[in-house]
């Protein structure tokens, strides 16, 4: 529902129904991470640090707040800092308590003026200082009623969470009359990576679920994903992943190849057993087994992509992700770009459309069975380069980069590959021809 929202939320749309959709998202993606704490009660801790995409974090704060500014009566500003850094390492859980108290106690007693959200790195470098300001109020905090012995409910749960976050909070009145709330978090910084020959892939309205076992490797991986702008969430074993496809489908999953309770490709075969939109979530294999066997074996059991570790850079993910499914529809089903092709052509030009795919791709399944059981490397490369072409064309973007490899694998020469590739490129196609033919029949 989430992924609808964002879609509709980047169309052209009125004030009030951009307002409106934007409330329903941050209430969703609120109820998404209550359903995980309640689900994982007892088993998991909420103290966990996790890198969080700063700016995103903000900006969902802005977008909560300042829908609830216009309705209360002052203006709800945010202020962040040029030199933030994309992630910084901390208990999310914990600072979103925390400053959704503070703004909803200061928009609560504020009937006009401004309430402010500077967010800045601090001279230590080492932590991140976060103000809330009352600007022009006449109904904002005071130091005397913001004392350590004060026993409103809002200020203990707002000193238990900074608690937590190992954070300082204190309250102060200016000479102006204004109350500010201060708020230094320490919060290990995650720098930007080294952007590689790749250009920065942009996921920055996308969630990514990091599976992997190790601490050190999962913040790697988190620290990558920060980068790119994901909204990151973290398992560490197979049962916690598809306990959380269970209640909610990412849009992508990333898993290592050993994990606490179950191989990574064994996790594989789950998820692509599971029933509705989570069997058809892209997945990323991230392994640190050599050769081109594991690779193959990652993608026969259902695996849309595979990436070697040691993970030294963005470049060789960059990559991994440009062949993604990312935010195009579901495994199954004609891709979406085709669907977008037929659907703005009459009818007559859509059955042409349709029927021309249909044969151009049998034609090159058909050879490419020939020049396999030949072999024929010559005849691999040029059909599996028609291949690339008319899958990239009409959106089939997993059939394309199977094409992309078995077009480089014959290119090489790696004829030990060739026929379990080869397979794997022909059950992809036929897939394909009868999502076309059933599609057919309904026009």
């Amino acid at each position: 529902m989430r992924a609808g929202l964002l879609k509709l939320a980047s169309e052209n749309l009125e004030p009030s129904q951009r307002s409106q959709l934007e409330r329903a998202t941050m209430a969703g993606e609120a109820l998404d991470r209550l359903m995980a704490l309640a689900a994982n009660e007892g088993t998991e801790s909420t103290d966990q640090q996790m890198p969080v995409n700063l700016r995103r974090f903000l900006h969902g704060l802005e977008t909560r707040h300042g829908l609830r500014a216009i309705e209360a009566g002052p203006a709800f500003q945010l202020f962040a800092s040029p030199d933030l850094p994309p992630a910084i390492l901390t208990n999310r859980t914990a600072l979103e308590r925390l400053l959704n108290n503070l703004l909803s106690n200061a928009l609560r007693q504020s009937s006009h003026g401004c309430i402010t959200l500077t967010a800045r790195v601090a001279r230590d470098q080492r932590h991140i200082d976060i103000l809330i300001a009352d600007v022009g109020s006449r109904h904002g905090w005071s130091a005397s009623q913001a004392q350590p012995e004060g026993f409103d409910p809002w200020l203990v749960i707002c000193r238990q969470m900074a608690d937590k976050l190992g954070a300082t909070l204190t309250f102060s009145d200016t000479p102006t009359g204004n109350s500010v709330a201060s708020i230094r978090v320490p919060a290990a910084m995650m720098p930007a990576l080294d952007p590689g020959a790749h250009p920065m892939p942009d996921l920055a309205q996308l969630r990514v679920l990091l599976v992997e076992a190790s601490t050190t490797c999962r913040l790697l991986l988190a620290r990558l994903f920060a980068q790119f702008g994901a909204d990151l969430d973290a398992a560490e074993s197979g049962a916690q992943t598809l306990a959380r496809l269970g209640r909610d489908v990412p849009d992508l999953v990333v898993i290592d190849t050993h994990l606490t309770d179950m191989p990574g490709i064994e996790l594989i075969h789950q998820i692509r057993a599971l029933r509705g939109p989570a069997a058809q979530v892209p997945i990323l294999m991230v392994t640190a087994e050599q050769g081109p066997e594991t690779e193959l074996a990652l993608l026969r059991a259902g695996a849309d992509a595979v990436i070697q570790k040691p993970l030294t850079g963005i470049d060789d993910m960059a990559q991994a992700l440009s062949t993604l499914p990312l935010g195009a529809g579901t495994r199954t089903g004609l891709p979406d770009r085709l669907l977008s092709l037929l659907s703005i052509a009459d009818a007559e030009t859509a059955n042409d459309l349709i029927g021309q795919l249909a044969q151009d791709l049998a034609d090159v399944r058909n050879r490419l069975r020939s020049a396999l059981h030949l072999p024929d490397l010559n005849d691999l490369r040029d059909q599996s380069h028609i291949l690339i072409a008319l899958a990239g064309s009409v959106g089939a973007v997993r059939l394309q980069a199977l094409a992309q490899r078995l077009h480089l694998a014959s290119q090489h020469g790696t004829s030990l590959l060739l026929p379990d590739l080869g397979r794997l490129v022909i059950d992809c196609i036929s897939a394909l021809l009868d999502e076309i033919a059933e599609t057919t029949r309904k026009m």
